[in-house]
């Protein structure tokens, strides 16, 4: 779980050359537990049933909506050279070390690369979807496979992170080098008979609002490791 808010805090830089237009605006992926087992009822517990990211001019918020995991991780943002997450209930802001940035791009280095597959397409929301399947090497030993369907209608914005410079939102995702923004991500679940299943429902280029990407005054400001504590 540590290394899920790393990433999601350190973000990546994604190659889109084939992107023809920025994305700005709001998307709203919803959760789809596909899987049975014992251990389904605890993870459908834990899963949120939707994540929205919003994105403006080299900022981005992303929250979880329901599950438990919502509650875990607040709201995470990136605006303009700095990372984040905002725990409104618990009025703190959880900041991120030198050290924790050094772990997300070591572990964005180590990332495997999708491959592309050839005349696969899927429709989502009216925009063509590419395939890309990526094989993930686990620390058992085992592998398990990551299916991401993208759009090359949009690249994701650029966003200046501490340490890192300009560099794509979408790289938590998984891959450095898929062309587009990712629409659907097949997640298999290791342990368990079937996956998540993350899709875009909602895709709004309507500017977002400043609120969503302030940081709150009169906060607690406190290490992203007092997080971690679960």
């Amino acid at each position: 779980m540590r290394i899920l808010f790393v990433l999601l805090l350190a973000v990546s830089t994604l190659t889109l050359s084939q992107a023809q237009k920025t994305f700005q605006g709001t998307l709203e992926y919803s959760y789809k537990l596909n899987a049975e087992g014992e251990d389904a009822g605890m993870m459908a517990a834990f899963m949120p049933e939707k994540m929205i990211t919003r994105y403006g001019d080299n900022q981005m918020a992303t929250e979880m909506v329901g599950g438990m995991v919502a509650n875990m991780m607040g709201r995470i943002i990136v605006s303009n050279g700095q990372s984040y997450v905002v725990k409104d209930s618990e009025k703190t802001i959880f900041e991120m070390s030198e050290e924790d940035m050094e772990e997300g791009q070591e572990a964005f280095a180590n990332q495997d690369q999708a491959k592309k597959v050839d005349g696969e397409t899927m429709e989502i929301l009216g925009y063509t979807c590419h395939k890309y399947v990526l094989t993930i090497a686990s620390d058992e030993g085992g592998k398990t496979e990551q299916v991401i369907w993208a759009t090359d209608a949009f690249k994701a914005p650029q966003l200046s992170v501490p340490n890192q410079g300009n560099v794509s939102a979408t790289g938590f995702f998984g891959s450095t080098n898929i062309e587009g923004l990712p629409m659907r991500i097949e997640i298999a679940t290791p342990g368990v008979d079937g996956g998540l299943i993350m899709e875009v429902v909602k895709l709004d280029e309507a500017p977002v609002d400043a609120t969503h990407f302030e940081r709150p005054d009169g906060y607690t400001v406190k290490p992203i490791s007092e997080m971690m504590k679960f």
